[in-house]
Formats: structure tokens, sequence, C-alpha cells
């Protein structure tokens, strides 16, 4: 293997602050309420931060590998 994870995740944005509000039974990000609109790639630049930042890597480590355009996504993390 890589040493890479894929974690999956359902995003919500418009929220007042980005935040994780979920965790899936398998410990992986459930649901993340980010303060950033679905529009011009903002909501995904800010979940990748957000990622990052819960994961304790750079924003580099992280990739969004599916879900551009939509709620559901999944990434990559280094």
């Amino acid at each position: 293997a890589d040493g890479s994870i894929k974690i999956s995740m359902r995003v919500k944005p418009g929220a007042k602050m980005s935040q994780i509000i979920e965790f899936a039974s398998d410990g992986m990000v459930g649901v993340q309420q980010l303060a950033a609109p679905p529009r011009d790639g903002e909501a995904n630049t800010e979940a990748v931060r957000l990622l990052a930042e819960i994961m304790g890597v750079h924003k580099r480590d992280v990739t969004l590998v599916a879900g551009h355009k939509s709620r559901e996504k999944v990434a990559r993390v280094e």
C-alpha cells in the first residue's frame, strides 16, 4: 500500500463555522459543516483545510479525489 488513507464525508456548506459534527462508526469523518459557500470550489477548499487540521497534516497532504461537485466527497490523506 502507498500509506495513504481515503476518507468519505458528507459536507454541509454555508454554516456559521467549520466543524466536524458527526463521525462514522469506523472513526472516519461522517459530516462536516463548512463556513464556505458551495461555489467556485470554496467549500472543497474548506473541506480539505478542515480535514488537514483535524488529521494534523499539511493541506498539501490532503487531496479531494471524488465528489468535487457533490456533497458526498472522498479525500485521500497522505
